[in-house]
């Protein structure tokens, strides 16, 4: 598989996640009490990132374009992963 193919594949596992992601961010943002403003933000914020990055994912992408963006990804799925635990939390 030559450099190119593997980017495209790599954009194409990207937009798949990244979807699923805006998806999950918007059932978790669904299912939240009308009380629960403050989670109401934050889940809308998660939204909106997973879909910048998903909108960022289906350009045409140098290398280390495609490199910052799994940085991103990473990091912005390793804090709504926090953010979901924390909903077990409340009371």
């Amino acid at each position: 598989m030559n450099s190119q193919n593997f980017a495209q594949e790599v954009l194409y596992e990207h937009q798949l996640w990244l979807q699923a992601m805006s998806n999950h961010g918007k059932y978790v943002h669904n299912t939240l009490s009308s009380d629960e403003l403050e989670r109401i933000e934050i889940s809308s914020q998660f939204i909106q990132v997973f879909d910048e990055l998903l909108e960022q994912s289906n350009k045409q992408l140098q290398e280390e374009q495609i490199y910052e963006l799994t940085k991103l990804a990473y990091a912005y799925i390793e804090e709504f992963n926090h953010f979901i635990k924390g909903l077990g939390e409340r009371k």
